[in-house]
């Protein structure tokens, strides 16, 4: 089984529901960002009835973003483009799994391999997954990790 990448999706839709959720959550630090700094300042309500509306602090990180908006761009476009690399560490595997339950389904004596690639997510499910799959005799020796869940 080779360890590289043969589609740039592994399963589109749902690889870009994920990185469209990242990228909301990251912008949403912003929010976050923009309205711990309004809270805690006890000038701020003052500042409001005199026609202030943002504190300093705001006001210079809008015109930061306003001037530089290629820069906000760029921030944005890397983050949904990180989401996405990050997404195939899991669907990935999600994919593999799906693949190797549906060949032990088609002929059950056939061993599988549920080898990953590398860097992906769920290496220690894999490995149990393939104990399983490979050995059902050995199925009521499971790690003791799993023993609780029962």
């Amino acid at each position: 089984m080779s360890n590289r990448r043969t589609q740039s999706f592994i399963n589109w839709k749902q690889q870009l529901y994920f990185a469209g959720t990242l990228l909301i959550y990251s912008m949403m630090s912003i929010v976050v960002f923009c309205w711990a700094t309004i809270l805690p300042n006890p000038s701020f309500a003052a500042n409001t009835q005199r026609g202030v509306f943002l504190p300093p602090v705001l006001v210079q990180f809008m015109d930061l973003c306003l001037d530089h908006w290629w820069a906000v761009l760029i921030t944005v476009f890397f983050v949904g483009c990180s989401a996405l690399l990050f997404s195939h560490q899991i669907f990935g595997p999600i994919r593999r799994f799906e693949a190797v339950l549906l060949q032990k389904k088609g002929d059950p004596q056939q061993t599988v391999n549920c080898k990953l690639r590398r860097r992906d997510y769920f290496q220690d499910f894999a490995q149990l997954l393939e104990e399983v799959l490979n050995r059902p005799e050995q199925v009521e020796k499971l790690p003791q990790s799993l023993e609780g869940l029962e």
